[in-house]
């Protein structure tokens, strides 16, 4: 019998467990195997066996082979994983539906293959490295993307089209490594016309170019990020109302031009609209003035 011992502050439904200094001692044995769903997230690691210092993410939760959903976020404290670890749990867990590993310290790179199953693969902040293979934008069930915050990733997109593409809807790829060795310099990458169900689209603190009215085909968008690129062209596509679930736009720090177009409407759900450091002329349009919940 194989006995796993982590310090966690949360309870779980099916597992014994008891309070011990600043959290709570949970065993697993491998009659527990069918464990479904483990969450960590939430949590103050701090003062507890998987604190900072101690903070060692265990290899046996890789023998929880049924697990379906996992989250081990941690903000701000790091839990870590040992060297090969994390690419050991994704071999392993091969049923996993969710992934949410935002401030783990992984320190590795990404391991070719993940469960075709995964609809939630979460890995912000997380210090992967070395390049992201294509075939992460092909688990045809994959809803949501976050790589956020990986300046040593780099992210290299083909002109193939995604098996994602039509399941897509949430994809975050700001701030991860795009010098002008990796595809997501220069042109917008093609496969991202294919997003047909795309709904939040950050591609913050890149080095993309291209002609800002090429998204405005995403008619699902409620969240574009485009802040910290090079995006040139005019903004007179708001005119074409195509956007109505749109609720925050930022396109700062770009090289748009012109002025803001006056005759907009239906973006009544607009919260937040950053605009700043431009080029851009004319004055704001009372439009912007009129909707309920604006924030510029």
């Amino acid at each position: 019998m194989l006995l796993l011992v982590i310090i966690i502050l949360k309870q779980f439904n099916g597992i014994g467990a008891h309070i011990v200094d600043h959290g709570m001692e949970l065993s697993v044995t491998r009659r527990q195997d069918n464990l479904k769903r483990l969450d960590f997230s939430e949590n103050d690691f701090s003062g507890s066996l998987i604190s900072p210092k101690f903070g060692i993410i265990p290899a046996e939760i890789s023998l929880l082979s049924k697990l379906h959903v996992l989250s081990i976020e941690s903000d701000p404290y790091e839990p870590r994983f040992k060297p090969h670890n994390f690419e050991l749990l994704l071999k392993n867990l091969t049923r996993l539906r969710e992934l949410h590993l935002s401030s783990v310290n992984i320190s590795s790179t990404i391991p070719l293959k993940f469960s075709s199953y995964l609809t939630n693969l979460g890995l912000s902040d997380t210090r992967i490295y070395g390049i992201l293979r294509e075939g992460v934008f092909h688990l045809s069930n994959l809803e949501s993307l976050d790589l956020l915050g990986n300046p040593q990733l780099t992210v290299r997109f083909t002109t193939t089209k995604w098996n994602s593409s039509a399941s897509l809807m949430k994809l975050y790829l700001s701030g991860v490594n795009a010098t002008a060795s990796c595809n997501l310099s220069s042109s917008i990458p093609k496969p991202l016309y294919n997003l047909t169900n795309i709904e939040v689209l950050d591609l913050g603190y890149n080095h993309l170019e291209g002609p800002i009215s090429d998204f405005f085909k995403f008619g699902k968008i409620r969240s574009l990020s485009l802040r910290n690129n090079n995006f040139n062209g005019k903004l007179e596509f708001l005119s074409f109302n195509r956007w109505t679930q749109l609720g925050l736009l930022d396109c700062s720090v770009n090289s748009l031009t012109g002025p803001i177009p006056s005759n907009v409407s239906g973006m009544q759900n607009l919260y937040s609209l950053f605009l700043s450091s431009n080029h851009l002329n004319g004055t704001i349009p009372s439009w912007i003035f009129s909707l309920p919940s604006i924030e510029i």
